[in-house]
């Protein structure tokens, strides 16, 4: 019976821990980003955008990193949801950490047509995570978006 409650206590606390069915978290519900960190779009088209991460010299001490993953969100109606990724077959993020320097702009193309297709016209913004670490035991993580806008 013991063994039962210690499993039954652990899943419970797994689930928990989880946040089984948890929605993601709004704009004004995500960690404060307090790295100086601001994200900029340009040459947007149907099929994809350059983005720029920048970085000011706030908290200089502390290391600011990134994925190649990103979430794209559309709005509608004053609430943002995101756009379905097809991530069937032989796909996936790949591994690169990309370390965001202070006054050292860092651009990336993205094209998401072998995602979602091409975007209808619309309001968007695109969203990374991104980690901020200061010794193995001060680690905040944080998420950035930027707005923009594709017309036909």
């Amino acid at each position: 019976m013991k063994r039962y409650m210690m499993l039954f206590t652990c899943v419970l606390a797994l689930g928990i821990l989880c946040g089984c069915g948890a929605k993601e978290p709004s704009q004004s519900e995500m960690p404060e980003n307090r790295f100086g960190l601001t994200m900029e779009v340009s040459d947007v088209t149907l099929e994809g955008l350059t983005l720029t991460c920048m970085r000011d010299a706030t908290l200089p001490d502390w290391e600011v990193t990134t994925g190649s993953a990103y979430v794209i969100q559309k709005e509608s109606n004053g609430t943002w949801a995101d756009v379905p990724f097809d991530c069937t077959g032989d796909w996936g993020w790949t591994m690169e950490l990309y370390t965001i320097d202070q006054n050292t702009p860092g651009n990336w193309k993205i094209n998401w047509t072998n995602l979602c297709g091409e975007l209808p016209a619309g309001t968007y913004r695109i969203g990374k995570d991104f980690v901020a670490s200061k010794s193995p035991a001060e680690i905040e993580h944080f998420t950035v978006f930027a707005e923009f806008m594709i017309t036909e």
